[in-house]
């Protein structure tokens, strides 16, 4: 439409560009697989969008904070940060929205610590944050942390760690008054979750006027983050007999509680006569009931983390009825499944699980190969074996040192040593696990003069 309009002989203003600059931007997230008059839809966004930028380079109007923002928002969705970061410095002048809209890129991007240097670098400019600076600037901390890494400032030459500067971050908002903002102590509650800082996330829960359902998962996934599976069930009933409905991601939350007190002994659990997977079946049973009634039983990531659930609780019937109405396509749903077989001792039904998808795909995940080659040295299928391994050279993978250990250890199960020594001889630096499987591979075959 924007081009019929130029077609026509209509001169756009630039609020109009603006809209076409957004346009391509919801391109660049399209599957790179349509077709649209033979170009790639990706490739064609990309293309159109440097064209726009050269006409409003013509007509003089990159001084302009509406259309740069849309720009470099434009560039970052294409994974072009350089660009991005280019549209913004030629920028004379910076309002708040265009700051935000170049942090928000960095976040984007996964470049925590960049944006936390721009945050700095715009207080050193005189430029007043607002609110939604600082729950950005709250996300950066949270990359690092799920990183690991602190934050380094060269003009203070030392080390911060996010808690740090979340505490930092807080603390500027409480003078500016955003401390009290719904969605910036969501975020700050999250936050301090990952940061380890509990009593900190539980503070400002408690402090809250209103508690959302966003607040009541940020505080349930905060003590998930910090392997506190108990209270965070003990949190989801409380907000249940307060009568908020949760969403998608709380029943996540809810079940990645279950599955982290799997393994807990039951001494250290709330009911020490039962059995804690007994326990924890029953209370998956229940959240399964209460995400059906809601209806987002059919929600990929809901229905993901219920497999993985019912997987660590032994319960094969329950994570079978759940795949029954997702198709094979859903790679990651599926090797969930296959890893459920095989902890059970269930090799025959990972293998048919394995063929169906084989049969719908167009090629398997890594994680599914490496799957399949455990169930493969159990279930002796060496020409499934010689498939998974085609389909790790094709894919990439065979350069991947514990799938390397694992094609190694698969054909050793064979006695297929020639085919165990192939791998073990392209491999630089071979780990000892390498030299164990392939020790045991030829023990096996009964060569011991080689295993000497």
């Amino acid at each position: 439409f924007y081009k019929r309009l130029h077609l026509e002989g209509f001169a756009p203003e630039m609020h109009t560009t603006v809209f076409a600059l957004q346009a391509c931007g919801i391109l660049a997230d399209s599957d790179e697989g349509v077709m649209a008059n033979g170009h790639l839809v990706k490739e064609m966004g990309l293309e159109i969008g440097k064209q726009l930028h050269v006409d409003i380079c013509k007509k003089g109007c990159t001084s302009d904070l509406f259309v740069s923002t849309a720009l470099l928002v434009m560039y970052s969705k294409f994974g072009i940060l350089l660009e991005a970061e280019n549209v913004f410095m030629s920028l004379t002048e910076r309002d708040i929205a265009c700051w935000n809209a170049m942090l928000s890129v960095y976040i984007y991007h996964g470049q925590g610590a960049m944006a936390l240097k721009l945050y700095r670098q715009m207080q050193g400019e005189g430029v007043n944050p607002n609110c939604s600076t600082f729950i950005i600037s709250l996300q950066a901390c949270s990359n690092l942390v799920e990183k690991g890494e602190d934050c380094i400032f060269e003009e203070v030459s030392s080390q911060i760690s996010p808690l740090d500067i979340v505490y930092a971050l807080h603390v500027d908002a409480l003078r500016k008054g955003y401390a009290s903002n719904v969605q910036f102590c969501n975020t700050l509650v999250s936050v301090y979750g990952k940061c380890n800082a509990i009593e900190e996330a539980e503070k400002v829960f408690c402090g809250l006027s209103q508690h959302t359902i966003v607040a009541w998962t940020a505080l349930i996934s905060a003590y998930v983050d910090i392997c506190e599976g108990t209270n965070a069930l003990m949190l989801y009933q409380q907000m249940q007999e307060r009568n908020v409905s949760p969403n998608e991601l709380t029943f996540i939350a809810a079940l990645q509680a279950c599955i982290s007190l799997v393994d807990m002994s039951e001494e250290e659990y709330l009911v020490k006569e039962m059995n804690v997977k007994d326990i924890l079946k029953e209370i998956v049973n229940a959240l399964y009931a209460d995400a059906d009634k809601k209806g987002y039983t059919s929600c990929t990531p809901v229905a993901t983390t219920f497999v993985r659930a019912y997987s660590k609780c032994g319960c094969i019937e329950e994570a079978e009825h759940m795949l029954v109405s997702f198709p094979a396509t859903n790679v990651d749903l599926h090797d969930i499944a296959l890893s459920l077989y095989i902890s059970n001792g269930q090799g025959n039904k990972a293998l048919q699980l394995y063929s169906h998808m084989v049969k719908k795909l167009a090629r398997v995940s890594y994680i599914t190969v490496l799957y399949m080659l455990q169930a493969c040295s159990e279930m002796g299928q060496l020409d499934t074996c010689l498939q998974l391994h085609s389909y790790a050279v094709c894919g990439g993978y065979d350069s991947v040192l514990s799938l390397s250990t694992s094609l190694i250890h698969a054909y050793g199960s064979f006695a297929s040593m020639s085919d165990a020594h192939a791998i073990f001889d392209i491999i630089p630096s071979p780990q000892l696990s390498m030299w164990t499987s392939c020790i045991a591979g030829y023990a096996r075959a009964g060569n011991s003069l080689l295993t000497l």
